[in-house]
Parts: C-alpha cells; sequence; structure tokens
C-alpha cells in the first residue's frame, strides 16, 4: 500500500523510507556538519565516559547503567533531504510509559521527526567515531521494522547491533521465542554481520561491540 498507492501505513518512528533517508544524509555529512548537529548527542552518550577501564566491561556498563539505559534524538530534514535540525537529547528510562514516550513524536515541535536516533551510552575518543555508529543505528533501525512486520530486510540491512529500543527489549523477552536476539554483535545468526565501519580502530570497535552486546544481559 505505501509502495505502489503512497498511503501512509507506517508509524512515524517505524517509517522505512525516512530512517533510510535520514542515514543516508547523516553520513554524507562533513565532521564539522555531524559536530554541529550531534555535538550534544556525543558529549551526553560518549564524551563523559573514560575509555580506561582496565579491561573491565562489566564495571564500566554498571557506570553506564547508572546515568540511563539510552538516549535519544530526533532528526529533521529539509525539502532536499539534508540534515536540517535536531532536537535536544533526551534519556530512555524504563517506566510504565516508556514505550509510548518513544512512540510519540514531541509536542513542542510543529514538525514530526524524520527519525528518532536511540543509543546506549558507549566510550568513544572522539566525535567522528560516532557518525558511523549513527549511520549504522539507522540501519539496525530499518532492520527492526522488516522483523516486526515478519519479513527478512533487503540483505543491506541485515545487521547486528542497537536498533529501536522497543524491539531490543522485544528480542530479549524469555517468554517470547519468536525472535532472535538482534542487539548482540556476536550472534550467530545466518546472513547477518555488524557492519559497524571501525575496521580501522579495532580497539574501539571491540569495546563499543562489547558494550552494544551488554544490553542483552541487563
Amino acid at each position: 500500500m505505501y509502495n505502489e498507492r503512497g498511503y501512509e501505513t507506517f508509524p512515524w518512528d517505524e517509517h522505512i523510507g525516512r530512517i533510510e533517508a535520514v542515514g543516508d544524509a547523516i553520513e554524507n555529512l562533513s565532521t564539522e556538519e555531524f559536530e554541529d548537529y550531534f555535538g550534544e548527542f556525543y558529549e551526553t552518550v560518549a564524551g563523559s565516559l573514560s575509555l580506561d577501564s582496565g579491561g573491565d566491561i562489566s564495571a564500566l556498563f554498571a557506570a553506564i547503567q547508572e546515568k540511563a539505559n539510552a538516549y535519544y534524538i530526533d532528526v529533521y530534514l529539509d525539502n532536499d533531504g539534508q540534515v536540517e535540525a535536531t532536537s535536544e537529547v533526551r534519556q530512555i528510562i524504563p517506566t510504565d510509559d516508556w514505550q509510548e514516550e518513544l512512540e510519540s513524536p514531541p509536542e513542542d515541535n510543529n514538525r514530526v521527526p524524520d527519525a528518532r536516533i536511540e543509543l546506549t551510552p558507549m566510550p568513544l575518543p572522539s566525535i567522528e567515531l560516532l557518525q558511523p555508529i549513527v549511520v549504522h543505528q539507522t540501519s539496525c533501525q530499518i532492520r527492526d521494522c522488516y522483523i516486526v512486520m515478519g519479513e527478512e530486510p533487503p540483505e543491506e540491512y541485515r545487521q547486528l547491533g542497537f536498533g529501536k529500543y522497543k524491539f531490543a527489549s522485544l528480542y530479549q523477552r524469555e517468554d517470547l521465542s519468536l525472535y532472535e536476539d538482534y542487539t548482540r554483535l556476536d550472534a550467530d545468526i545466518p546472513g547477518y554481520t555488524v557492519g559497524l565501519g571501525l575496521e580501522e580502530y579495532p580497539e574501539i570497535e571491540g569495546q563499543v561491540k562489547s558494550l552494544l552486546s551488554a544490553f542483552a544481559d541487563e
């Protein structure tokens, strides 16, 4: 219905076309532009965390959990498909109404966001390393949208990692064996890869993989 007749059949936060457009727009930002739009997001999810954890990922993750499970930032595109604005950064804290909050567009804006970026805190030494992770996150969101519709995503979106918070929680329900846990970067799911784009930074890539996978153990 969406592809052939143009009907808005998706909720705003699960609109595959818009999430894809946001991922492409973020990928095409220069480092300076990315910092303008996502500087606060970087400082919130990464800048305040120390890389000096002595290799103890569990201790680092416990410290992260004291801050928040995850954070989100809304992204708005202009008519040319370029990033036009981002919102302030907000916490995702599990409460009785956390899912309703995530699915609700902000009331303080006349526009519905084109996508909502959601990330767990992670230690990154520079904002340049955050950009491919944010792009990767949009791919994982698109993967989630296909999975919960009961469809295998296109090959380019068969990636492992943290996508949408509400679906990550769904994958990890012990009483629901319908889904694999796609949030785990060490998951053995045929046809799925990581694709973080941090191959030139193996130590950082290892830490990020551990942190994103650790979400599944909490």
